[in-house]
């Protein structure tokens, strides 16, 4: 067997259909991956293992089945860049569970940058996001998607999210990612971020300290958003990050999200508290300035004002319940700061990682001939 050199890694939780269509579209990909290794967050189900059999079957290529004992994203992709390591490759792709690859050729364009952008650490693609109407009764959700405007991210970033200063694709002190400023004609733009649905990187910028134990906690405790800014902002020390925009790419919707809570008072609150770990580690080794907190101090003063003119403008106990949560979420990240000893003091993540590790399944053995 050659050497791998390209890896896809797939974290998945309970969704075993959605996981079955985007292998089908891997399948059918001009650039099939070396190796497919799908992090499994609820390992007692068989039918994940059963899915990548099938598909190792299809495409004669390697996978592997990784249980994981903790249902927690920012984790499960530790595990993966874990297994990718063991393997020598040269790239890594993570992609959500849920996307669909419209286009054959996507795989091997992202690729193809990657071998030719020799100066870019990491790659993501624009998301076609489609309505399936999972987001229906779920105000605060659906709200989420719908102020995703151009003038919520010009506007109200510029005013509330300290971004005067920050170029197009660029991000805030708060985490808050900075829209790009499209050029006609051009496809391929330099960011300050990747988006967590697909992000491709070169294996050589990524390390332990890629992945937090503070991080793999507030994850665990619902509040993990923006886990994909903070892979990328480390791992864009050692190079560019690189946006491409393509339709290639779709995200149906046909699931409800299960990496961060959709309650209305904990989705306020994640929203809120989540902000603090990527204000702490904006500057990456280096302690946030007096600037980066005053910067933290207005998003939430924004984020709150969001949430209260949302609860004006159609007014529901769900959108009470948002405010009140983004409110607790903001006070307690001004006070508190995410640490994996206060938030989960009993484990041991690294300990955990190399535990499940022993239990990987290689199915390279069994349909290539060759050994684990």
């Amino acid at each position: 067997m050659s050497e791998v050199r390209f890896a896809a890694a797939v974290c998945t939780y309970k969704r075993p259909r959605l996981l079955e269509k985007l292998l089908d579209d891997l399948a059918l990909q001009e650039t099939v991956p070396d190796v497919l290794i799908v992090v499994d967050g609820a390992p007692e189900d068989p039918e994940i293992s059963r899915l990548l059999e099938d598909w190792a079957m299809r495409t004669q290529k390697q996978a592997v089945y990784q249980p994981s004992q903790h249902a927690n994203l920012a984790y499960q992709r530790y595990l993966a860049w874990l297994n990718a390591a063991r393997m020598s490759v040269e790239y890594l792709l993570y992609f959500d569970d849920d996307l669909r690859l419209r286009n054959s050729a996507i795989v091997r364009d992202m690729l193809g940058i990657m071998k030719t952008k020799t100066c870019a650490a990491g790659l993501t693609v624009s998301l076609k996001f489609t309505d399936s109407g999972k987001l229906s009764g779920h105000d605060v959700l659906s709200d989420q998607k719908k102020t995703k405007t151009p003038w919520t991210n010009s506007v109200f970033l510029k005013l509330f999210q300290s971004s005067r200063t920050a170029s197009p694709g660029g991000l805030s002190a708060a985490g808050h990612r900075l829209p790009l400023r499209q050029i006609p004609g051009q496809m391929i733009y330099e960011t300050q971020w990747l988006r967590g649905g697909v992000m491709f990187y070169r294996m050589s910028v990524l390390n332990e300290s890629c992945y937090s134990d503070d991080l793999f906690a507030l994850t665990a405790r619902g509040c993990g958003l923006g886990e994909d800014t903070y892979l990328s902002r480390r791992a864009g020390r050692a190079g560019k990050l690189l946006l491409l925009e393509s339709e290639g790419i779709e995200h149906p919707g046909e699931a409800l999200p299960c990496a961060y809570p959709i309650r209305p008072f904990r989705f306020g609150f994640a929203s809120a508290y989540s902000r603090r770990f990527l204000n702490d580690h904006y500057r990456g080794d280096r302690r946030p300035s007096f600037c980066d907190r005053l910067n933290l101090l207005k998003s939430y003063a924004g984020g709150a004002l969001v949430f209260l003119t949302r609860l004006f403008a159609a007014p529901s106990l769900a959108r009470l319940q948002g405010f009140l949560g983004y409110g607790a979420g903001a006070v307690l990240g001004l006070i508190v700061p995410p640490r994996s000893w206060l938030l989960a003091p009993r484990v041991d993540w690294r300990g955990d990682a190399q535990r499940d590790l022993t239990r990987r399944k290689n199915l390279q053995s069994e349909y290539l001939g060759g050994a684990e």
